[in-house]
């Protein structure tokens, strides 16, 4: 589906309209610096991948000025430099996958509440996710000027967890901090192990403090209900749902643990939370970050990928990835040409279908249903996944339902992709 379509061989003048997408408003920022002329921006969402991206292209020496929340000029006329330094790149992608599963955890919730939700466990590493923690707060934490102290004193690294319910519980708690302690204050977050009276198992005690703008006596009873924010919170115009503590809450009774709070008005806030957790003994630990990528890409060799990807960028992203993991890669720009060289090709050439969604001509849907369709050995066993930025429950039944065999979100985790296709190709 285009977002916008700029038509003709004239000068681009006039008015562009973008529907408040976060995809389609980095694709408007980019293209605003091909132009010497001042461009107005608005209607812009208020996420960390578009901060971070203005910050980008303010520093390769384009004039950018936020007229408010929603509003920005940018003029690259002064533009001499067109390198971006690796670490915004870096942090874009990190703080989109964040952004991506923080959306996933507002469907969690209620699956958390119905007694539906399940925990992933695999080896997490404690020092692995708090350097990608520290690399998305960089930015705000620099901005805001703030004394930011992390520190990890831990015995048992490896640790048998959810990675990513570990990782949106600490994410969401020093967001808050960061939020709404003023410039120049403070944050510290210490991650510290306690003994855990259940033999083979640890427990983390992770503290977060900061000198913000505090809660009240009253607010505090209440901090944990859904859609509820407290009355300094809006009066300091920080953007906010009331669903972060909450989804925090339910992941951290959900895997045993306790948090409590402290919090003073106009004195900051102390967060404890004490999460349990395996030890993850050192097999499973060479397990997880040695045999099993060794396997994948043994089993990778000479295995031929189709995919179908209409977005030149995407495209080379995923080829080089995919690639450099050992496979052979040929693209198809759209729905009918990937079932073209599917059906020109004889049984079993493609070990498997990379299949983005959304297509010209023909969608990843469409193609999915009609090469199941196929009079031929290899169309109805062949593994197809889906590569989308839709990662709502709903997205991934549609997908298996037109006959896919697994489900890949945008932005795409490089592990979670290798992963995948090394379960399903044989």
């Amino acid at each position: 589906m285009e977002q916008y379509i700029i038509k003709g061989g004239n000068p681009l003048v006039g008015d562009v309209t973008i529907s408040g997408a976060k995809n389609a408003a980095l694709g408007i920022l980019a293209a605003s610096i091909m132009t010497d002329d001042d461009v107005l921006i608005d209607n812009l969402p208020d996420v960390r991948d578009i901060n971070v991206m203005l910050e980008a292209i303010q520093e390769i020496g384009a004039r950018v000025d936020r007229i408010d929340r929603h509003t920005v000029k940018i003029n690259g006329a002064s533009i001499k430099n067109v390198d971006i330094e690796y670490d915004y790149i870096k942090k874009i992608q990190l703080s989109g996958s964040f952004l991506l599963s923080l959306i996933n955890y507002v469907l969690e919730m209620a699956r958390i509440e119905s007694g539906k939700a399940t925990l992933r466990t695999e080896v997490g590493d404690a020092q692995e996710l708090l350097g990608a923690l520290n690399a998305v707060f960089e930015p705000a934490v620099e901005k805001k000027r703030l004394k930011y102290n992390c520190t990890l004193d831990v015995e048992h690294r490896f640790i048998i967890c959810d990675v990513t319910k570990v990782r949106e519980i600490v994410l969401n708690i020093i967001s808050n901090s960061v939020k709404y302690t003023p410039e120049g204050g403070s944050v510290t977050v210490q991650i510290k192990e306690i003994p855990w009276e259940k033999e083979g198992w640890t427990a983390y005690r992770i503290l977060v403090e900061d000198t913000g703008i505090g809660m009240g006596a009253e607010y505090l009873p209440h901090i944990f209900e859904e859609f509820t924010r407290e009355r300094t919170s809006t009066e300091s115009k920080v953007v906010g749902a009331g669903l972060g503590l909450p989804i925090v809450k339910a992941l951290i009774d959900l895997m045993g643990g306790t948090i409590q709070v402290e919090s003073e008005r106009g004195k900051g806030s102390k967060f404890e939370v004490i999460l349990p957790f395996e030890i993850a003994s050192e097999e499973e630990v060479k397990d997880s970050y040695v045999k099993k990528e060794e396997k994948l890409y043994n089993r990778s060799k000479e295995k031929r990928i189709l995919l179908a990807e209409d977005n030149e960028l995407n495209a080379e992203i995923a080829i080089t990835i995919l690639e450099e993991n050992g496979f052979k890669v040929e693209r198809a720009e759209d729905g009918c040409k990937c079932m073209e060289l599917f059906s020109e090709k004889p049984a079993g050439y493609y070990s498997t279908i990379l299949m983005d969604i959304q297509m010209p001509n023909m969608d990843g849907y469409t193609a999915s249903r009609k090469i199941r369709g196929m009079e031929r050995e290899d169309a109805k066993a062949i593994p197809i996944i889906a590569l989308t930025a839709n990662a709502f429950d709903e997205d991934r039944n549609k997908a298996f339902a037109a006959g896919m065999n697994g489900h890949i979100a945008k932005p795409i985790d490089v592990g979670r992709m290798v992963r995948t296709i090394g379960a399903l190709v044989k």
